[in-house]
């Protein structure tokens, strides 16, 4: 019992600190002398007494909202905060594939064609409130000559129904595949790119980067951008180009390229 009266007072000193309690109990005392010194200005009872214990109310809240924020894991929990927080993460079992872009079968097949790198990504919203998607785009760190590639926001989605922007609720999960285009840079010959071509064949498993933005809009109306980079390797798409050139028989720009021809390779070139 007398453990609550000090808080009590305690509580009650916090409260006697508010400015707007004073201010609003001096306009009651401004208001009571007005009544007494001037009999024809009158203001019905009901008014003083809202005065005074408005004031009383308003700071008691602000005391409040100033004391809960410092009690952890209890009264800290009855003002819920809006949390804005989307996670990207690599779609599991099928992170990224590349491809070689195909041309008419009526068309010559080139020997340098252009590819697509398609990185496959969950985005979820894991905060606690709706979040409303602008965009999703990405680029690539790659790679150097003689390969190039251009920031993207060519994507699709799992679920057709969403056209940005739109609105992910809460703990909803989306598919998004990310689609960015690789093309041969300008060069003299197909020798000289496969000859440069080599040091894809001698680079790290993940030696290249995708970076993935997605642009979101905040409660307060503003966009911010959350991002993520994702470690990729281009040993795939060198062993593609290796493989159309083995098809096409272009058996010096396989070796020019670090890669060694198959015996029947130079069979059929001999033939």
């Amino acid at each position: 019992m007398k453990r609550d009266f000090t808080l009590l007072l305690h509580y009650a000193r916090l409260i006697a600190k508010k400015w707007v309690l004073w201010i609003l109990l001096a306009l009651d005392a401004i208001a009571l002398i007005v009544r007494y010194s001037i009999p024809n200005t009158q203001l019905p009872q009901i008014v003083y007494w809202l005065l005074a214990i408005g004031g009383f109310f308003w700071a008691g809240y602000q005391v409040f909202r100033e004391t809960v924020v410092k009690i952890p894991n209890r009264a800290g929990n009855l003002i819920k905060r809006a949390k804005l927080s989307i996670k990207i993460s690599l779609n599991e079992g099928n992170q990224y594939s590349y491809s070689l872009d195909k041309l008419d079968q009526s068309a010559e097949l080139p020997t340098l064609p252009n590819a697509t790198f398609t990185l496959h990504i969950k985005i979820e919203n894991n905060g606690n409130i709706p979040v409303e998607i602008l965009s999703i785009g990405g680029s690539m760190s790659l790679i150097g000559y003689p390969l190039y590639s251009d920031s993207t926001d060519d994507f699709t989605l799992d679920d057709e129904t969403f056209v940005c922007p739109f609105l992910l609720k809460i703990g909803k999960i989306i598919t998004c595949h990310l689609i960015t285009k690789i093309y041969p840079g300008p060069t003299d010959s197909d020798v000289l790119f496969a000859a440069d071509f080599k040091k894809f064949s001698r680079l790290p498993k993940s030696s290249q980067t995708m970076d993935v933005f997605v642009k979101v809009v905040n409660p307060d109306g503003d966009p911010i951008v959350f991002r993520h980079g994702f470690a990729i390797s281009v040993k795939p798409l060198y062993d593609q180009y290796i493989a159309l050139w083995k098809k096409m028989r272009k058996n010096e720009l396989v070796r020019l390229a670090g890669t060694k021809s198959d015996a029947n390779d130079h069979q059929l070139e001999n033939n």
